[in-house]
């Protein structure tokens, strides 16, 4: 069976979850995401939910925020794949 690939809609509201090393902190990790997210005007719908690896190496942030554009994503991304202490972002 062949699955369509639906394609998102922008202006779009989604969960983002960015994983960082937990060696800074959460006060700072939060701080220089809303910091990223400030920069291409995406607002934080709800505040960030934080979730911690077994082994407490890796910090997990999810935050609802509003994606206005399929470019606003894309630099998004960008600028999180940047970041020293993410490592990875869905």
């Amino acid at each position: 069976m062949i699955h369509k690939k639906e394609e998102i809609r922008y202006p779009v509201t989604i969960d983002l979850k960015v994983i960082m090393t937990s060696e800074s902190g959460d006060e700072k990790n939060i701080s220089d995401l809303n910091k990223i997210l400030s920069k291409f005007d995406v607002p934080l719908k709800k505040e960030w939910i934080i979730s911690k690896s077994n082994a407490g190496s890796y910090m997990c942030y999810t935050g609802k925020v509003y994606i206005a554009s399929k470019d606003v994503m894309y630099l998004l991304f960008e600028e999180l794949k940047r970041h020293q202490s993410v490592k990875f972002a869905i």
